[in-house]
């Protein structure tokens, strides 16, 4: 595969259906972080210190993100989402027994 990007959002919606999108990301992305260290743990008991430090990073910028909009003065207003992913490919050395 080559190095490839994508937009995953770009547009721009109602207050409330912004909120809802974002979160559902961030509360998808935690779920599959907690998923892959509780496998991870049971499989081979090693150490997940770095995945629980990225799963405390999104729970705090899922909270400013819930404060962010709380603040806003305006319930009528939209909200523009641009998302683009990115793939790089990292080719790995071959292993050798």
């Amino acid at each position: 595969m080559q190095n490839h990007k994508f937009k995953l959002i770009d547009n721009t919606y109602p207050l409330e259906d912004a909120k809802e999108i974002l979160i559902s990301l961030l509360c998808d992305k935690i779920r599959f972080i907690n998923q892959k260290i509780f496998s991870i743990e049971e499989r081979f008991g090693t150490d997940t210190k770095h995945l629980k430090a990225r799963v405390q990073e999104l729970k705090e910028e899922k909270a400013r993100l819930k404060q962010s909009f709380k603040n806003l003065k305006n319930d009528d207003c939209e909200i523009e989402i641009c998302c683009d992913v990115q793939l790089t490919v990292h080719e790995q050395a071959v292993k050798v027994k």
